[in-house]
């Protein structure tokens, strides 16, 4: 299973996913459905998003087949 820390790390203005399996495919969207550009910290099963350059918002990231609503403030 997935696990995202969304919530708690949005102030830091990132966002770890844990449980990937390796080379998993992430893509995050504006919700007019602009696809953002990544920057990825990858350690094995966990990933960690940066949502810093992004404005203030909400996002959705898909992974694999799983989606997370994130709202950056």
């Amino acid at each position: 299973p997935l696990y995202s820390s969304a919530a708690s790390d949005v102030y830091k203005r990132q966002v770890q996913i844990d449980g990937l399996k390796e080379h998993a495919n992430i893509r995050v969207y504006a919700l007019d459905g602009k696809s953002m550009p990544l920057h990825v910290d990858q350690q094995s099963n966990c990933v960690k998003l940066s949502l810093s350059a992004y404005p203030k918002g909400i996002y959705v990231i898909r992974c694999n087949k799983h989606s997370f609503k994130v709202t950056k403030r």
